[in-house]
C-alpha cells in the first residue's frame, strides 16, 4: 500500500466538482472609455443577439442553459485587434458570437465602434486557449472617464 499523505487522502475522497456550466461569455473592450451604463447596454445587446443565434443554430442548448442558470462572464480584452482574435478564434470551433457595433446615439461621438462580443452559451473548456485565460471584468477595469 503506497504511502499517501493526509492532505492527497482528503483530495481523493472529496466528491466529484459540480459538472461544467454551459455559460455565456460577454467580452468587453476596455480601451474604450464608456460609462458604465453604456457598458451594460452593449452587454445586454451581445449576449441577447449571441443567445438567438444559439436558438436557432442549436435550440436543445440554448433551452439547457436558458431553464438552468443561465450563468454568464464577462471578460475583458484591451485593443479591438484582442476582440476580433477572440471572435475568430471562436468561430474556428463553432461557437456561436455576435458582435456589437455601437450606433453612436449617446457615445463615441459619431463614429461607429466595435464594443462587446457576446459568446455561447457554451462550455469553459470549448473555448479556446486564448479566450479561457482572458480575465474576468473587474470594477477597476471601467474606464468610465
Amino acid at each position: 500500500v503506497p504511502d499517501i499523505k493526509p492532505e492527497e487522502l482528503a483530495r481523493l475522497m472529496r466528491p466529484d466538482p459540480k459538472p461544467e456550466e454551459l455559460r455565456m461569455w460577454c467580452a468587453v473592450r476596455c480601451d474604450l472609455a464608456m460609462p458604465v451604463p453604456k457598458m451594460l447596454v452593449q452587454c445586454a445587446h451581445a449576449c441577447l443577439t449571441s443567445a438567438i443565434i444559439t436558438l436557432r443554430q442549436d435550440p436543445a442548448r440554448f433551452w439547457h442553459w436558458f431553464e438552468n442558470s443561465q450563468a454568464k462572464r464577462v471578460v475583458r480584452v484591451n485593443t479591438l485587434a484582442d476582440l476580433q482574435r477572440v471572435k475568430v478564434e471562436c468561430e474556428t470551433v463553432n461557437i456561436p458570437s455576435a458582435l456589437v457595433i455601437d450606433e453612436t446615439r449617446t457615445v463615441f461621438h459619431g463614429v461607429p465602434a466595435i464594443t462587446y462580443l457576446g459568446l455561447g452559451p457554451c462550455y469553459r473548456s470549448e473555448l479556446p486557449n486564448f479566450v479561457r485565460r482572458l480575465r474576468l471584468l473587474e470594477e477597476k477595469d471601467t474606464n468610465s472617464g
